[in-house]
This record gives C-alpha cells, structure tokens and sequence, in this order.
C-alpha cells in the first residue's frame, strides 16, 4: 500500500515548482506587453514624421509652383519690352516721316532716333541679362525642388518600411503573448488535474531510455517535462518515490539533472536551498491547516483520508 504522505511530499513539490514556473511565465508575459507598449508608440512618433516629411513636400511644392509664376511674370516683362521696342520702331518711323517734312530739323531728329537706338539697344541688353538670370534661377529652384521631393520620397519610402516592420514585431509579440497566456491556462489546468487525479506510480520495469531534460526554452513546456519525468520514473524500479527515502533522493537529484541552461539557472537561484511553507490545503480532506496533518500522522489517522482528497 503507498503511503499517502509521501505522495503529498512529491506532489506538493511538483506544485510548487510548476507555480514558480507560472510566475516567471506571467512575468515575462509583462514584459513582453511592455515591448508591445513602446512598438505602439514607436509607431505613433514614426505616423507623426511622416505626416510631417508630406507637409515639408508640400511646401517644395509651393515653391515650385511660386518659382513658375514667377516665370510667367518674366514672360510678360519680355512681352511688354517687345512691346516698347515696338512703339520704339513706331516712334522712329514717325520721327523719320516728320524729318522728310521738316528737312531743317533732320539732324535733331536724327540725333533723336540715334538715342532711342541706343537706348532701345541697352534695354535689349538688360532684358537679355534679366532673362538669363531669370532662366538659370528657375532652372536652380525646380533642380532643387526635385533633389527635396526625391529625397523626401526616399525618407517616407523608408519609413514605409519601419512601419511595416514594426507591424511585423506587433504581431509576433501578440502571438508571443497569446501563447503564453495559453500556456498558463494549460497550467492552470494541469495544477488542477494533479490535486484532483494524484498520479498513480506501479513499477512496470526499466524505462529503457535516458530520462528527459529540461531547457527553459520559448518553445518547452516545464508541465511537459514533469509528465516525461514522471512516466520515467513510473518505468523505472530504482526511482519509486514509495519504495523509500534513497528511492525519493534519487528522484530529486534527477529531476535537477534534468535541468538545463535557463532552467538550470532559475533552480538553483530561485528554488534550492530554499525553505517553503505550505498556504493551502484541499477542502475536502476536512482539515483546516498543516497542524492539524501533523496530527493525523502522529496518530497513524492518514490512512484514513484517501490520496485524491490532496
């Protein structure tokens, strides 16, 4: 017949150990939000400079528009000095008309037309140069709106990109939280199983294979490797937690065996060596407090409380 207290003991450690297990899980479940957190808000500052960088497009684009009019207003100063070298040539043709009437005054006419030339010769000179000026100034303003706008497009190609890679790291850190959330329900679930449904150890012969390990990696289940654990040992005669205080001794130096890397570290930081203190007992053994187990097992009275009742 098994004896009840030490499956507590190896149940109550079992507990124990996958509670702690919890806790580390739900921690780092908290960080994982808080990554979420600061991509959101990466994200809303990378929105705003975006919108920003099409704003200062706008802007290049006024001024191009502004350094058009501006063109157009060139225009209409060479339209409107053609225009006065016409009434020009219409003045001088008159000049010339009233010199054939007033041939006394040919010289001073002359003298007349040849200045109008002369000054109708140094506004073409001016409106050439203006002209010129003006040309190279529009073609340095659109040379200059369109090296912004490229780099502009450039810069919001590029934000694009971000956005669409921390859109990327979102969905992996909800999937990320949503497993673990599932895996604490799964614990949850398991912790209530093995109150409920005390495992049930026979001695069925040598296992046969090595026992497993335990890495505490993102994609290993510590219930997982306690079921293994536990199915190992049920294998295995030497590692029968009833036969004795050497049988139980060796169970836990393999269940520490079995821990590496992650796991290994959080053992020994957060479990060995340390004293723990029992919060709880089932209600349906009808006992209010670890006292009163120490009672009954003082009085031999556990045998009358059956297994599944812890």
């Amino acid at each position: 017949m098994q004896n009840p207290a030490n499956v507590i003991d190896g149940i109550r450690g079992s507990l124990n150990t996958i509670r702690v297990t919890l806790q580390n899980i739900t921690a780092e479940r908290d960080q994982y939000q808080n990554l979420l957190n600061e991509t959101n808000e990466r994200e809303r500052v990378l929105i705003q400079q975006l919108r920003d960088m099409r704003n200062e497009n706008l802007r290049s684009q006024w001024l191009l528009d502004e350094s058009r009019v501006q063109a157009k207003r060139t225009a209409r100063k060479r339209d409107n000095a053609q225009g006065e070298q016409d009434l020009a040539m219409l003045v001088y043709n008159n000049e010339r008309k009233e010199s054939r009437c007033w041939m006394f005054s040919y010289q001073d006419k002359d003298r007349r037309v040849q200045g109008l030339l002369r000054e109708k010769f140094a506004k073409q000179l001016l409106y050439q140069r203006d002209t010129n000026r003006l040309q190279q100034n529009t073609r340095q303003l659109q040379t200059n709106a369109q090296n912004q706008v490229n780099r502009m497009l450039v810069i919001i190609a590029r934000k694009q990109t971000r956005i669409g890679e921390l859109l990327r790291e979102k969905f992996v850190f909800q999937l990320v939280i949503r497993q673990r959330d599932q895996n604490i329900l799964n614990l949850q679930g398991q912790i209530l199983a093995l109150q409920n449904n005390p495992p049930n150890i026979q001695h069925i012969g040598m296992a046969g294979y090595p026992p497993p390990k335990f890495h505490g990696l993102a994609g290993e289940d510590p219930a997982d490797y306690i079921r293994d654990l536990r199915q190992w040992c049920e294998a295995s005669p030497n590692h029968d937690p009833n036969a004795g205080h050497q049988h139980r001794i060796r169970i836990d130096g393999l269940f520490e065996s079995g821990l590496l890397d992650y796991a290994k570290d959080w053992y020994e930081t957060e479990i060995k060596g340390r004293n723990w203190e029992l919060q709880n007992i089932s209600d349906n053994t009808g006992l209010a407090n670890i006292g009163a187990i120490n009672g009954l097992a003082n009085n031999n009275a556990l045998r009358a409380i059956n297994a599944n009742q812890f």
